[in-house]
């Protein structure tokens, strides 16, 4: 028998077992990594479209100063109230205030100048015109049928999306011939839109 050998054989098959047992033991299992993913929606600002600075006016009555003999003509006077300068053109759109809703009185554009397609500038604090001349019901030689009081005017301007009252007191003739209210397009200063008047 040769038991030296086997007993060194033993000393050195154990610290082999021990170290392949602590290999084992290390070993890991890979990670998996999964990627955040945000469940928000992407924010959308919404914006408010600045206010048509035609809606930054008031209005006012200029009456006629020229011919007292005339007071059926008059000026709607318009000052800009905002910060900045503000162009208009053309004709404003115009009802009546009237307790009587029996019909729609005739608004005719009067434009014997040719100043419908100018555009005109109005600084902050500065003024625009528009001409008006109401065919009131007792300048008419015929009799009324369809006398009408006025108690004002709703005005809106080019480009405006909201309009402006003013106190306007007179009588028309609804479905006169010759017209009720005769308006000029926005204009620098208080001057006719129709010649004649």
């Amino acid at each position: 028998m040769n038991l030296p050998f086997h007993t060194t054989a033993i000393v050195l098959t154990l610290p082999l077992l021990f170290s392949m047992l602590s290999g084992c033991s290390a070993i890991t299992e890979p990670t998996t990594v999964v990627p955040s993913i945000s469940s928000s929606e992407p924010t959308t600002t919404a914006t408010e479209s600045p206010a048509a600075c035609a809606d930054l006016f008031g209005i006012s009555v200029l009456e006629s100063d020229y011919d007292p003999a005339v007071p059926q003509v008059s000026w709607l006077a318009f000052t800009n109230e905002g910060d900045s300068p503000c162009e208009l053109t053309g004709f404003p759109e115009i009802t009546l205030n009237s307790d009587d809703t029996a019909g729609v009185a005739t608004l005719s554009e009067a434009d014997a100048f040719d100043r419908a397609t100018d555009s005109v500038a109005v600084p902050a604090g500065g003024n625009a015109y528009i001409w008006t001349w109401v065919t009131t019901a007792d300048l008419l030689q015929d009799s009324c049928a369809l006398p009408t009081a006025v108690q004002g005017l709703n005005v809106t301007l080019p480009g405006a999306t909201k309009s402006l009252t003013v106190d306007r007191t007179f009588t028309i003739c609804l479905g006169s011939p010759s017209g009720d209210i005769q308006v000029g397009p926005v204009d620098s200063e208080p001057r006719t839109a129709s010649k004649g008047y």
